[in-house]
């Protein structure tokens, strides 16, 4: 059952990782909200399907008003807004950095969680936020060969928007998951 688990995660970072290539590649010079519009539209007719297989129901809807909204607009948070920003932090910047600009999520999911739920964080936990943060700065600082600047400064703040819209359509989650267990996992999956 363990091996099982960590094949979900290698799959899923290699499924990160293609998609990441992909967008950075095949994109380029296309305006990243119809790209964006796309993606969308293909996972909802994917996750419309294997709903249909698992529930029987083409889309599963909550059982409550509230629940509804949250979801609503915690996607709309992390995907129509924040996916525009990372297609095109991969435009400008490319997949690489754009995903080491992403390290940072633990950082922000451990802020949000202090700030939120007034969890407790360690030493340790501070230190190893100093250390992601300085390398992040390192690499994304560092000057190429002839003096200029490697990064685009704009495809740099479109992945820490992305980044952050993340983190706040996830924190929208968390605040509703904690306030209401009932919710019906198929909605969590479509919600991201």
């Amino acid at each position: 059952m363990i091996l099982l688990g960590q094949l979900a995660a290698l799959g899923a970072a290699m499924a990160w990782t293609i998609t990441s290539l992909f967008d950075e590649h095949f994109t380029k010079g296309v305006w990243a909200p119809s790209v964006n519009f796309l993606r969308l539209s293909l996972g909802l007719v994917f996750v419309s399907l294997l709903s249909l297989m698992v529930s029987g129901q083409v889309l599963v809807v909550p059982a409550q008003t509230e629940g509804a909204i949250w979801l609503i607009l915690s996607g709309l948070i992390a995907f129509a807004v924040g996916d525009n920003f990372l297609i095109l932090a991969f435009q400008t910047i490319g997949a690489r950095i754009t995903m080491l600009i992403f390290s940072i999520s633990p950082i922000m999911t451990a802020v949000a969680g202090y700030l939120i739920f007034g969890e407790t964080l360690s030493p340790f936990n501070f230190l190893g936020m100093i250390l992601t943060l300085s390398g992040l700065v390192l690499v994304i600082t560092a000057k190429s060969d002839t003096g200029q600047k490697q990064y685009s400064p704009i495809g740099v703040q479109a992945a820490l928007l992305a980044e952050f819209a993340d983190r706040a359509g996830v924190s929208k989650q968390a605040v509703y998951s904690r306030l209401n267990k009932g919710l019906n996992p198929y909605l969590k999956m479509l919600n991201g």
